[in-house]
Formats: C-alpha cells, structure tokens, sequence
C-alpha cells in the first residue's frame, strides 16, 4: 500500500484531470472565450446606426489563469489564485463612426485598476503588452450545481451607444464534490529516512531512505568520519518510532574538513624556496591547527617569522613562514689605516666570494712612507660584515747634522751663518746647508738630500752625527 504522502499525490493529480475552469461574462455585448486557462475578452465598440447597435469596432483583452492545489484537512484543495492580463488590442471596422472625441477603455481588479487607455475610435488600430498579475482570494471548488464565482476583472468602455461595463468571473468545478476527499493509507508501513547533513551550509551530502514497520523502533549509528571530509559533530546513534504510514528523519550533521596549506618562503625572493614542498593537511572545521616551522638546509628562520598556530580552523587558508637564506661566501673589505691615527692611507681593497669559515692570508702592498706592522695577515672569514684592518707606521725621519746630547738626538739649525760648506773651487764662495728632513733609511744614498757628505769618493745622504 501507498503510504499517506503518494495518496496525496495521486488525489491530487485525479482531482486535476476532472477540474474544470469556468470563466463567464455578466454583459450581453462582452463576449469571452476559454481556452484551456486562457481567456480573451471581446467587447464591441457600438453606434446607432440604421436603427441599431452596431460595432465601430472590438477591444480584446488576452489573459490567463492559474492556480495550485494543495490538500487542507483531508481534501483537495485550490490554493493561490493568480490572473494574469497579458494583452488590450483594438481593431477598427470600417464603417464610419459618429461623434467626436477620444474613448476611455479601462479594466479594473479587485485591488486596483490594471489598465487604462484613451484612444480615438476613428483612428487606427492599437495594441498594448500589460503582463500584470492579480492575487486573487482562495475559494473553495464548487460543484456545478452549486457554483462559487470569483470576481476576475471588470471592463469600462463610455463612448458608445450603451456603454460597456462588463464583470468576467471564475469559477473552479469538478462533477462529483466527493472526489476531493483524500483517501488515508493504512497499510502499516513506515518510511525511515537518513540524512547527512553539512552543518555549514546546510547543504544534503547523502541520503537515504527504507521501508520498516509501522510503529516500530527503530536506530542507526552515523560513521563518525564521512568521505575523509566531513566529521560528525551531533549524536552518533539516533533511536525513535517510525509511525505507521508516516516518515521519520534521522539528521546527523557533519562539519566539512578545509585544506591548510604552509608555504616556506624564501624573504629575498618572496618565493617558495624550492626544497622544501608546500605543507598541506586536512583538518575539519572548529579544529585547532599548529606547524612548528622545520628546519631547512641552507636557510634559518627569519626575525620575526614563527609557526602556524589556528585555535579553531574556519575556512581553507594559506600560511606563510619566511626564511633567511644563509650565504656560503661574503665579500671581504681591507683597509689600510696609519696606526698612529687610523686615518686611510690608501682606498679600501674588495676580497670578493670569499668562503665563510675559512682563514684568508694577506700580504699588505708597499706605501710610500709607510711600513706594514705584519708581512702577512691571517683573518678567519665569518657571516656578515668583514672588515680587514691592516695598520702601517710612518718610517723614522731624521733631520741630518744632529748630535747627541743630553742622551737625546738635536738637530743643528743650519740655517745659522756658520754651517756652511765650500761648494765651488772659489774660495770665497761658501755654501749654507738649508734644513732638511730625510727618512732614517735614506741615510747613506748616492746623490740624496740636500745635506751630503763625501764617502768613498762619492756624495751620500748625511745622517745623524754618531752612533
């Protein structure tokens, strides 16, 4: 046996075949005609003319009717009636009308007029789209013999010999009143019906339904994971009675799962760094997720990047944890500094890619003036900034024609009319030795400074008088 919800339906589609749909009008020069749930409206645009009325022309109003049946307290029922006046035409005849002025056409609703039109009868034809709908009032279905009308429209046409004011009505009707009663089931089945439900959207992710016997106790135990992607979040297991001929529910909601995803990036490229493969897992929707970022070979975690930590996942996301990468080789700047005052005696050398770990030696080049305090540095190259400082001190300068005295060394100020040497043959001719500063280890040079002395028969730099 059918159960209540398929007795219904069958009611209602057998009270449908035998539905007829009436709809009349109450003036004898309107004529309407019923195609179906189509009507159109004919009314005459009249004169007296030889005696008689007759139509100048016509006005067709075009609409349709429909409606819904639904079952109410065991019977069939009509539900949400609705006209619809889709069209107003007028065709002229030809015979030729008296008077003058324009003609009011108007049809009216329950609720309000729909449509309202001046014309000239005497002009040409016209036509006009309306596509306006009326709620109309539920009814009851009548029988024929006692017939229940339901106003649809009312038409006004004034210029005429005897003016239009027609009313169209509906009526719903079937032969035999007794057919709109629903037959009960009473077989002593039941339907039990399963659902899974998303308890985010709503939406139905699987569903099912059996037959079992009426009034019976019934179960049944959800997975609690569905598909990998959902986790069940209300009561396993529902119990209830299924009653007989009726539907019972059992829902079980689930949360669906969001895809996490953590992307290791590289911070001067702002990239994935290659190595490393984006991380993704599942994790169902109000659960916690945490990622301590690991550790990547060649690169270390940037300043101020930390894990993922998410108390309660809502939706899918994209994470990102930033690293630094760490360099192999670093540029190395040498600098050649006075150490009696760290001023540059020269412009900064570049040791370009020089391995981080590893102990360069460096031999510092000749500055005139200047001598290295080492032959040969050693510096171990570490991350970061390199800096080589190599420090020089200014070769010694003596001031020739110094003695001793006092334990110190004191140059003689030649400028002074008796330091003076015979330059030339001429004997008159004596020479003042100016004051000069010359380096210690010029001392002794062929042919150097202005203060010389003779040696092995050549003129050598004079140095310091002694020891």
């Amino acid at each position: 046996m059918a159960d209540q919800a398929t007795l219904n339906q069958e009611q209602i589609t057998k009270v449908r075949q035998n539905l007829s749909l009436n709809i009349y009008s109450t003036d004898s020069g309107t004529k309407t005609y019923v195609t179906g749930n189509s009507f159109r409206i004919e009314t005459p645009m009249t004169v007296p003319a030889n005696g008689q009325e007759t139509p100048i022309g016509y006005i067709n109003s075009t609409g349709t009717v429909t409606y819904d049946l639904l079952i109410k307290d065991g019977k069939v029922a009509p539900s949400h009636i609705r006209a619809t006046i889709s069209n107003v035409s007028y065709t002229r005849t030809e015979i030729q009308a008296f008077g003058s002025g324009n003609a009011n056409y108007r049809i009216d609703s329950p609720t309000g007029t729909i449509f309202n039109k001046y014309y000239s009868p005497t002009g040409g034809n016209w036509s006009e789209n309306v596509n306006r709908t009326i709620d109309l009032s539920d009814m009851q279905i009548s029988s024929k013999v006692n017939e229940q009308k339901q106003q649809i429209v009312t038409t006004h046409d004034e210029w005429q010999y005897n003016p239009t004011n027609s009313s169209v009505s509906l009526s719903l009707t079937v032969p035999n009143i007794s057919i709109l009663d629903v037959p009960k089931a009473t077989n002593d089945e039941g339907t039990l019906v399963i659902k899974y439900i998303n308890a985010v959207t709503g939406d139905t992710l699987w569903e099912t339904s059996k037959k079992v016997p009426g009034d019976s106790n019934q179960f049944y135990t959800a997975p609690s994971v569905y598909i990998f992607a959902y986790k069940l979040i209300s009561t396993q297991m529902l119990q209830a009675t299924v009653p007989s001929g009726g539907t019972k529910e059992f829902i079980f909601k689930y949360n669906p799962a969001y895809a996490i995803k953590v992307h290791y990036v590289d911070s001067s490229t702002n990239q994935d760094i290659p190595s490393k493969p984006v991380y993704t897992q599942s994790v169902f929707r109000g659960e916690p997720f945490r990622h301590t970022p690991p550790e990547i070979q060649g690169y270390r975690l940037a300043s101020g990047s930390t894990g993922v930590d998410i108390p309660s996942v809502t939706s899918n996301g994209d994470y990102y944890i930033r690293y630094d990468k760490i360099p192999s080789t670093v540029n190395v700047t040498v600098r050649y500094l006075n150490r009696a005052n760290y001023s540059p005696l020269k412009s900064d050398a570049v040791l370009y890619n020089q391995p981080i770990g590893q102990t360069i030696r460096y031999n510092p080049p000749a500055i005139e003036g200047y001598a290295p305090e080492k032959t040969e540095y050693s510096y171990n190259v570490v991350e970061g900034n390199n800096v080589l400082m190599i420090f020089y001190t200014e070769n010694a300068k003596i001031r020739p024609w110094a003695i001793r005295k006092y334990g110190n060394w004191s140059s003689l100020n030649t400028l002074r009319t008796w330091m003076k040497i015979r330059r030339t043959a001429n004997q008159n001719y004596w020479d003042t030795k100016p004051n000069a500063e010359i380096q210690a280890s010029d001392a002794g040079k062929d042919d150097f400074s202005p203060s010389r002395i003779r040696k092995s028969g050549k003129w050598k730099a004079q140095g310091k008088i002694g020891n």
